[in-house]
């Protein structure tokens, strides 16, 4: 992959709208003339002076030693995902790995792999899958930061395809890179804007698709079956609220109540034959009505009595907001259960002396490249660790 894959689209820095670079021009007489962002945040409220037109400047003056010049303030990286997926299928013999999946010997009640799950089943039985070249999608959104000592993060917009082996679906050369976010900071709230371009090239395959091999021509289709982000991410991506809100459960109605300002929710109340589990069709209907709302105290009532907002993945006309969205098992599990109990081992078990005889242990192992990231910072009372130093010290090290 290279920079010249990318389509460089236009991005407005304050609301995140994205131009072409022709619509950021426009033309008065002769002269072409830099147009400010036209994106209005309630665009149905009755009131024109209310309505939250942008205005913000989406192109800037450069001066070369030759000319002037407008170049955009922010850029969005985009690649296209129908010639990646036709760039995977190119390789040599990765057409025909993408259709193992079909002699897969499956066994009763045992979920080894995506295809035995109800989602890809379903599309199984919908017919889908009935002809070659048809290719279920995996969408992941995630943030990062490429500088030290600077605080910039970068989004990334990626897919895989399911269809291939487990063993290598997420190597990196098989990963579909479809968007960078430009930052400095995340998008608040929502990142619909970031995603209208894949989702217009979904709706492109999901008809089907001619692309040309250096075999021939042939016809391809592809669905997005399952949004796998982290919490944060996820709820950015699929259009439900943040997970510390009232309804911030994304596959059931139960409320969390706080009982006062800046406390957090009480998660007690496992009742859960009492819990109502939420339906794709309330999803679809809130969201538009979230979408079409007028006003920013309509958007919010809706946010707090249903925990959902506006996403583009809904104009998918296969697309569940509940089935596909994935529980986030690093920050449930490991930034989560696994500090917790962590922190009760040491507050009722272990000495402060004896992190640094743990972390002397630690060290003294001989591990495979593949484990990744050793547990660090045991002598320091476990702070601060990463996910993958949680799994690695519950799974391995506190086991010895």
């Amino acid at each position: 992959m290279n920079r010249d894959d990318f389509k460089r689209l236009v991005c407005c820095g304050k609301c995140f709208a994205i131009y072409d670079i022709d619509d950021c021009y426009e033309h008065i007489g002769t002269q072409s003339v830099p147009r400010l962002c036209s994106s209005a945040k309630f665009p149905r409220h009755p009131w024109r002076s209310m309505r939250g037109l942008c205005n913000s400047p989406l192109l800037k003056e450069v001066i070369t030693s030759h000319k002037k010049k407008h170049k955009p303030i922010k850029v969005y990286c985009y690649k296209s995902i129908i010639s990646s997926i036709t760039a995977i299928i190119s390789r040599p013999g990765m057409a025909e790995t993408c259709e193992h999946w079909r002699k897969r010997q499956a066994f009763q009640n045992v979920y080894g792999d995506i295809y035995d799950g109800r989602v890809w089943q379903d599309f199984v039985d919908s017919g889908f899958f009935s002809e070659p070249h048809s290719y279920g999608l995996l969408l992941n959104v995630d943030w990062f930061e490429p500088f030290e000592h600077s605080i910039y993060a970068v989004g990334v917009i990626f897919m895989a395809l399911l269809n291939l082996p487990h063993s290598i679906r997420y190597h990196q050369e098989n990963i579909i890179v479809c968007g960078l976010i430009p930052g400095p900071k995340e998008p608040s709230q929502s990142i619909n804007s970031f995603l209208e371009p894949l989702v217009g090239e979904l709706l492109l395959l999901w008809r089907g698709e001619e692309v040309e091999l250096q075999t021939g021509s042939i016809r391809i289709r592809a669905a997005l079956l399952c949004v796998s982000c982290d919490s944060p991410a996820m709820r950015e991506v699929a259009g439900f609220v943040a997970h510390n809100a009232s309804k911030g459960c994304f596959k059931c109605m139960k409320s969390f109540p706080t009982s006062a300002f800046g406390e957090k929710p009480d998660y007690s109340g496992f009742d859960r034959e009492n819990w109502i589990a939420r339906e794709h069709g309330d999803c679809v209907h809130v969201g538009m009505q979230h979408k079409h709302g007028k006003t920013a105290k309509e958007r919010s009532g809706l946010e707090k009595r249903y925990g959902v907002r506006y996403t583009v993945l809904l104009t998918l006309p296969y697309y569940n907001a509940v089935s596909f969205c994935m529980i986030d098992p690093m920050h449930n599990l490991l930034l989560g259960s696994a500090k917790t109990f962590t922190k009760l081992w040491i507050q009722h078990s272990c000495q402060p002396c004896a992190f640094a005889t743990i972390q002397r242990a630690v060290d003294a192992f001989v591990t495979p490249s593949g484990i990744g990231r050793l547990p660090g910072k045991v002598e320091s009372g476990f702070s601060n660790f990463k996910a993958e130093q949680w799994k690695n010290w519950i799974l391995l090290f506190s086991i010895i």
